[in-house]
């Protein structure tokens, strides 16, 4: 990955890293590297250097992506899991208008109103999207980011 292409992706993580921060007067939490990791733990990380390799785009269909992409309750949705990347993407392909979101190592193909549900907000007409195949974009960090800060929502208003 070049450096401009980290720079560009680095939207995601700086959100991340602000909502740290907002956690500073919480005696809780006492200093900036656990706030951190509470942060990302709550994103769906196993801690800030795994929200970091994800975020930036530093991983592979392979490896642990995390439950950023997940939310409960979700029981009202019909979405298709795969356990493999290559056949999720297979089937992927056959449906348009559907995103292939990344959990843990598995993988999901959801329709525009769960992205509403993770409060994802697509504007334009699209033809859906592969996120893992676009991790380390622009619009993965992009996406992301609009993750971070619907899930930041959340946590605020209970």
């Amino acid at each position: 990955m070049s450096k401009t292409t980290l720079s560009e992706s680095e939207l995601a993580l700086k959100e991340l890293k602000r909502q740290a921060k907002q956690l500073k007067g919480d005696p809780a939490i006492p200093n900036h590297q656990k706030r951190l990791e509470a942060v990302a733990k709550f994103a769906g990380f196993q801690d800030f250097r795994h929200a970091r390799r994800v975020l930036t785009g530093q991983i592979q269909p392979r490896d642990d992506f995390g439950t950023l992409w997940h939310t409960r309750p979700a029981g009202g949705f019909l979405n298709e899991w795969h356990a493999n990347y290559q056949q999720a993407q297979e089937s992927w392909q056959k449906q348009p208008e559907t995103y292939l979101l990344p959990y843990r190592t598995q993988f999901v193909i959801v329709g525009r109103e769960f992205m509403r549900h993770l409060g994802i907000e697509i504007s334009q007409p699209s033809s859906g999207l592969d996120l893992v195949a676009a991790t380390g974009k622009t619009c993965w960090d992009t996406l992301c980011y609009q993750r971070l800060r619907a899930l930041n929502r959340e946590a605020i208003a209970r």
